[in-house]
């Protein structure tokens, strides 16, 4: 069974963290104060101000910070500051055991998808796959508070309206996935979990259609697509196809990679880089219905 974090409470304390790129000190504080505006408080590690290259520091920094909060009574929940890139070198640093005895939900995407995946094979936890601290001053008032309702315990619905069915079908299961490019490159390591009977949520920003058609290929011959229950493809911004026309559409690529799902797929729903942004559970149980009209619903809450 998987292990749900504590929720957050009002004036509990949000920390933060940086666990790829460094920071953009502005948008920081932007964040930071909509986080505060919520009655919640905040506590920034010094990793967060660290600079190395493009990132916030070396792998092991980032790691000691990770473990500097789950040690942190005063802290509830930790928040990634940015994305970017490397939070990767990470892993073989961060002391799953540590982690485990004192659970403490994760909040973050794109590059810490890693993070979220690492936290469920390693130590068998939940996490959210929500705004970074940076991004929260684009995003859209419904999305902070279902973000921020989701991490006090509520058991929520997601609006579908926008969204399209591939493949109809029925089925549940616990969300594993996050940005394509991150995830799929922990397949074949320790540090995937198990995608058998599993919801997996896709989505990415910036990619050439090739790419995305190669990495999704990847997920194809590895046997991703004949063991999960369903598959839920979000927003896909600033696509590409420079140079030579790739000649196959986005959607044309999902349905010929996914030929193998036995369950639902759809696409457009509403999380990603831009767009909607609805976090999401990851581990956490949910339902997928695509027949004459879309739901996707958790079935527990991600926090206790």
């Amino acid at each position: 069974m998987i292990t749900r974090p504590p929720k957050i409470l009002p004036g509990d304390t949000i920390g933060i963290i940086a666990t790829s790129s460094h920071i953009v000190e502005d948008r920081l504080q932007a964040g930071i104060n909509i986080i505060q505006n919520l009655g919640l408080k905040t506590k920034i590690h010094p990793n967060a101000y660290k600079i190395s290259n493009q990132f916030a520091g070396t792998g092991e920094e980032k790691a000691q910070a990770y473990h500097d909060f789950v040690n942190d009574s005063e802290v509830k929940a930790i928040f990634s500051a940015r994305g970017g890139n490397r939070s990767d070198t990470m892993l073989t640093y961060l002391d799953f055991e540590l982690i485990k005895k004192n659970p403490k939900v994760f909040v973050g995407f794109s590059d810490t998808s890693t993070l979220s995946m690492a936290l469920e094979s390693q130590a068998n936890m939940s996490s959210v796959f929500g705004y970074v601290v940076q991004t929260l001053i684009r995003a859209q008032e419904n999305d902070i508070d279902f973000l921020f309702r989701m991490l006090q315990g509520d058991v929520l619905s997601y609006p579908m309206n926008e969204a399209k069915i591939l493949k109809p079908g029925q089925c549940e299961g616990r969300v594993i996935g996050g940005t394509l490019a991150v995830f799929q490159a922990l397949i074949g390591t320790d540090y995937a979990p198990n995608f058998s009977g599993r919801i997996l949520v896709i989505e990415d920003l910036g990619e050439e259609l090739s790419h995305i058609d190669r990495k999704l290929a990847h997920l194809q011959h590895c046997g991703i697509f004949d063991c999960v229950a369903g598959v839920v493809f979000g927003n896909f911004s600033d696509i590409r196809d420079t140079g030579n026309p790739f000649g196959l559409s986005l959607e044309e690529i999902f349905l010929e990679r996914t030929r193998d799902v036995k369950g639902p797929i759809i696409m457009n729903a509403p999380f990603g880089h831009e767009g909607p942004f609805y976090a999401l559970p990851m581990g956490g149980l949910v339902r997928l219905k695509a027949h004459d009209h879309i739901a996707l619903d958790m079935l527990e809450a991600i926090v206790t």
